[in-house]
C-alpha cells in the first residue's frame, strides 16, 4: 500500500484539511468542471451500501483546472468512529446527474482515523 493513499485524521478533530489532488493516467490535473459536488465516502467493508457508510464527508473543490479537493472532516463526522482504517472512495456529482468513482477499483484510498491526542 503506497503512503499517498492513506489519509490520516485524528479521531474528534476538526480544522484539519488535507489536499487531494485528482491525476489522469499521464499525470495531468483531472479537470472538475461540472462538478456540483464532491463528497469522500468512506467505510468499514468492501461490501457496504451508501446508506450504510461510516463517513460521507463534502470535500471542498479548491481548484477545478488543477484537479485540487480538500477534505476538512468536522468533529461530529469522525467522533464516532473507531480509530481504524477504512475503505475511502471519492465520488463526484455532476450537474446532468452523472457519478464518477475514484480510484474505480483497488487500490482504495485507506482514511486512517487516529486516537484523539485530547483526554
Amino acid at each position: 500500500m503506497c503512503d499517498d493513499l492513506v489519509i490520516s485524521v485524528p479521531r474528534g478533530s476538526s480544522g484539519l484539511a488535507r489536499d487531494i489532488y485528482l491525476q489522469k493516467s499521464d499525470g495531468s490535473p483531472f479537470h472538475l468542471t461540472g462538478v456540483t459536488g464532491a463528497f469522500l465516502n468512506a467505510a468499514s467493508s468492501l461490501e457496504t451500501d451508501l446508506a450504510d457508510l461510516n463517513l460521507r464527508s463534502a470535500l471542498v473543490i479548491a481548484s477545478s483546472g488543477g484537479g485540487h479537493l480538500q477534505f476538512q472532516p468536522t468533529s461530529e463526522e469522525t467522533a464516532d468512529l473507531e480509530a481504524g482504517d477504512y475503505f475511502a472512495q471519492i465520488e463526484l456529482q455532476y450537474s446532468g446527474g452523472q457519478l464518477a468513482k475514484f480510484p474505480k477499483n483497488e487500490p482504495f484510498l485507506i482514511l486512517r482515523i487516529v486516537p484523539s491526542v485530547r483526554a
